[in-house]
């Protein structure tokens, strides 16, 4: 079997690709699912455990969590798991067990979240290179930025963001990485703007990098988008349609001068491959007052994560 890991920003485009590839039957994409990745990616080596407690907790999450109860996996997932297995090979296993039960006749299996891109390293030492292929869609910031201010949280009615430091910051390292990576031959990078000016030449394309076999891009829809959790479908629905190339200059009647400008100092000269022009060229009104209080909020923001961070684990242990 053949893995797709997929990484992106919230709001770059990943479930339209994402969904692109469920187009084929031999490609079965996997629903986000954040919680295993986090129990099983971060350390990957490290062995199962396979205490009932442990399994107790697997079993909880894909009953309740409001992603990954929409796998409809079995509740017998674990008695097929390997013995003495590693984390990866869990991952592996569960994998499988969706392909199976959901897409038989798959041999490749796309599985796409955020933080993929920053556990690359931690992967490498369990994956085959001529197996696994990782994936990150970028788009322009402005445009990230625009649709996560203007979109929820589903699980907690949250924006996705609020403050263009933050989004602009978390842009900048995730691309900075994608394109040292890509450079390396390590990972292939796509442009949004490219894939929806060119669906299916730059499709094609990504398809011949990856070594998976070429299938035309039918007028139906993937099968990805009626596996997607409920609250989920109504900020997806748009991968249904035909990309509308206009849109992708909202930002600029949505978003502030002022936004405009911090994306623009914080991104820096990375937005030169979306065509846009030097911080030092547009933003004459920026004051650093401004960008310092957008920071320290940030910086809040962050430190409160951390505290949720680890007072979680002082919970659980």
């Amino acid at each position: 079997m053949k893995l797709i890991f997929l990484t992106y920003i919230n709001r770059s485009g990943s479930t339209f690709l994402a969904n692109l590839f469920s187009k084929s039957p031999d490609i079965l994409v996997c629903p986000e699912g954040e919680v295993i990745m986090n129990e099983l990616l971060v350390n990957p080596g490290q062995p199962f455990d396979y205490s009932r407690t442990n399994k107790e907790k697997f079993f909880h999450y894909f009953m309740k969590d409001p992603k990954l109860k929409y796998w409809n996996l079995s509740k017998d997932i674990f008695l097929n798991l390997p013995e003495n297995a590693n984390n990866f090979e869990v991952f592996v296993s569960i994998l499988t067990s969706y392909k199976n039960q959901t897409k038989t006749e798959a041999s490749v299996v796309l599985f796409k979240a955020e933080r993929l891109i920053h556990l690359y390293d931690n992967l490498m030492e369990f994956v085959s290179t001529d197996k696994t292929c990782f994936l990150s869609i970028v788009r322009d910031c402005h445009s990230v930025y625009a649709s996560q201010k203007r979109t929820k949280f589903p699980e907690s009615d949250k924006f996705m963001s609020r403050n263009p430091v933050q989004t602009a910051l978390n842009w900048r390292t995730h691309v900075k990485k994608a394109l040292r990576m890509s450079k390396e031959g390590r990972l292939e990078m796509i442009k949004y703007e490219d894939l929806i000016l060119n669906t299916e030449e730059i499709f094609s394309q990504l398809l011949e990098k990856t070594g998976i076999s070429f299938f035309e891009l039918s007028q139906r829809s993937g099968d990805l988008f009626d596996r997607l959790p409920e609250s989920h479908k109504s900020l997806h629905v748009n991968i249904l349609e035909k990309p509308i190339l206009k849109k992708t200059e909202n930002w600029k009647r949505s978003l502030s001068l002022k936004e405009q400008c911090m994306i623009k100092v914080i991104a820096g000269n990375n937005l030169s491959m979306f065509g846009q022009s030097s911080h030092k060229q547009v933003c004459p009104i920026l004051t650093w007052s401004l960008l310092g209080y957008y920071f320290l909020e940030y910086l809040f923001y962050k430190l409160i994560r951390i505290m949720q961070f680890y007072l979680k684990i002082n919970f659980n242990n």
